[in-house]
């Protein structure tokens, strides 16, 4: 499925959940939810790493791009971040 067609899923499913009287039925739709985000998040995880890996390449191979990250990353410096804000 695309991931477009995985959010589409994703929302209907959240709605029929909110929508449900069956508290099981509800529970159910939820852990699948759950589950499908968790693919998600694994497949956005390695499309991240794979750019990441592109750009080091790039980098590696042309100095200037070389020298304009290591500018860029005198401001992010190496640190370990729990949460994401948006861009």
């Amino acid at each position: 499925m695309k991931l477009s067609e995985i959010k589409q899923s994703v929302t209907v499913a959240l709605m029929t959940s909110i929508a449900s009287e069956s508290e099981e039925k509800s529970s159910a739709l939820l852990q699948e939810v759950e589950k499908q985000c968790e693919v998600v998040a694994n497949y956005l995880g390695e499309q991240f790493m794979k750019e990441c890996m592109a750009e080091a390449q790039q980098c590696l191979e042309d100095p200037k791009r070389f020298d304009q990250s290591m500018e860029k990353f005198k401001d992010v410096g190496p640190r370990f971040s729990t949460e994401i804000e948006e861009e």
